[in-house]
């Protein structure tokens, strides 16, 4: 947190279990696991940062038994999703520097079916008199490259809320997943741009809140090119967050060569991210 700071960004986004924070549906947050993220909020703001709170269950909620359950099936409907964030809302509804993203990467769920669940959770956050500012993924992994084809766009294209933007996630690597070192020519500005321009005709705004590539030249030329992309788009895009770092250690990672010691080093990631924000 201390080197992402110093280094100009603005946001980090902290991944928890939905599980851990509230082990029994419509039932109160665990104090222990709630302190453990309030430490990181807490230190965050400290640091004049954003703190992006991901529940990263992809579209799921453990049930009594502990086991997943598509939210908006009939094991996990949607007030039970609406209550989840009804808790967390009221626990950070005096918190500015926090921002609600409703769920990580929603898969093997309906457009629709997700819209009426994510609805839900935002009416939910905002009765609470929380005012921040809400991310709202799409279905699918909620790519943008498949923004429009997995209904995404034709579900969300005329929706209204007082402070939200829609949360994209993409990759440069053959399947657009992220787990592979090598990057596909012209990746970047093609696939970002499927979300780019239903943004621009609906009038709709994004945060790119997963994109990561290796540091060899073809994926660091097609970041160069993606960022490009978003900075020529300024309407669209409300910013990005990397992964990963902290906990992460892969090949994508922005954890620099020996921290705090003099001879500490940025990845070439780094080098390529801070020439688009400074």
């Amino acid at each position: 947190i201390d080197y992402v700071a110093r280094k100009g960004m603005s946001l980090i986004r902290v991944s928890f279990k939905a599980g851990r924070l509230q082990p029994e549906r419509n039932g109160k947050l665990d104090p222990v696991e709630l302190a453990r993220l309030d430490n990181v909020v807490q230190y965050a703001n400290s640091k004049g940062l954003y703190v992006l709170l991901d529940p990263h269950d992809y579209g799921r909620l453990p049930d009594a038994e502990k086991t997943g359950q598509k939210i908006g099936s009939s094991g996990m409907p949607a007030s039970a999703f609406a209550n989840f964030w009804a808790h967390i809302a009221a626990a950070y509804v005096n918190q500015p520097n926090v921002i609600f993203g409703l769920m990580n990467e929603p898969n093997g769920i309906s457009a629709k079916t997700w819209q009426s669940s994510a609805i839900a959770a935002m009416n939910a956050i905002r009765t609470v008199g929380a005012k921040q500012t809400i991310f709202v993924p799409g279905v699918s992994w909620t790519g943008a490259h498949s923004w429009v084809s997995s209904g995404n766009g034709a579900t969300w294209a005329h929706f209204k809320e007082r402070n939200f933007v829609f949360e994209i996630h993409q990759y440069f690597d053959s399947d657009s997943s992220g787990t592979h070192d090598t990057c596909t020519v012209n990746s970047a500005k093609n696939r970002l741009a499927v979300f780019t321009n239903w943004a621009l005709a609906n009038k709709q705004k994004g945060f790119l809140g997963e994109v990561g590539w290796a540091a060899n030249a073809d994926c660091m030329a097609e970041a160069d090119a993606g960022f490009t992309h978003m900075d020529q788009n300024p309407s669209v895009y409300a910013g990005w967050s990397y992964f990963g770092a902290g906990w992460y250690n892969g090949f994508m990672t922005l954890n620099p060569i020996d921290l705090g010691k003099s001879t500490e080093e940025d990845r070439p990631q780094t080098t390529l991210i801070l020439k688009h924000i400074q």
